[in-house]
């Protein structure tokens, strides 16, 4: 199980190897996805190719510094766009090469789908009047 939180480049790379042979069990550190995962909850992370990849998956992805567990917002060519379930703002940018991996054991409904798509929804139209926004490019 993986409950550290702060990684090194180095280690993220070995965490890659680890997870291509079987799925890592890790801890949340913090409430960005709650009610539907929780600081301290353990959630199983499964290797993914980025081509299977769709818009409402929850990944685990490198920032340089730790493991961060968001929902993806869009996906385009170069990168995804994620977001944390409890964040008024879209994440920077993720690399294909940073994601770790999907959370296995959590899946949207349709209802809590539609229900996301109208909060993000909201925030793109809150963000739209702030001075210098730009909804994320695809």
């Amino acid at each position: 199980m993986v409950d550290k939180f702060k990684f090194t480049q180095v280690e993220f790379k070995v965490l890659k190897l680890k997870i291509q042979s079987s799925p890592l069990e890790i801890t949340i550190s913090t409430g960005s996805m709650s009610p539907w995962i929780r600081a301290g909850e353990v959630v199983k992370v499964s290797a993914i190719n980025p081509d299977l990849l769709q818009p409402f998956d929850i990944i685990v992805f490198f920032d340089g510094k730790s493991l961060i567990c968001h929902m993806i917002y869009k996906i385009n060519t170069e990168n995804i766009i994620t977001i944390g379930l409890n964040s008024y703002k879209f994440d920077r940018p993720v690399e294909f090469k940073n994601i770790l991996g999907i959370v296995d054991n959590l899946k949207f409904s349709f209802v809590r789908k539609w229900l996301l798509k109208r909060k993000i929804g909201k925030l793109e139209e809150k963000l739209a009047g702030a001075e210098g926004f730009e909804p994320p490019t695809y």
